[in-house]
């Protein structure tokens, strides 16, 4: 089996950062999977999954009005 390797630029990593909620860097979940080329229900799939290994703090649900921001 052949190993993939893919490299990803600082650039496209940087253009998933958002800022929100007092100047919290995130990445939204879309993007993550792209990063890791999965499709997002495979990403969200794994993290109901694994949910307790995932720290507290390291996810959470964005609100529409957060939303709404992230689009202007």
């Amino acid at each position: 089996m052949a190993k993939y390797e893919a490299m990803i630029s600082a650039a496209s990593i940087e253009q998933c950062i958002f800022m929100i909620r007092e100047n919290n860097k995130v990445i939204l979940g879309n993007h993550l999977a792209e990063l890791h080329a999965v499709a997002a229900w495979v990403l969200m799939e794994a993290v109901k999954g694994n949910i307790e290994r995932i720290a507290e703090n390291f996810m959470f649900q964005i609100t529409d009005e957060e939303i709404i921001n992230l689009k202007s």
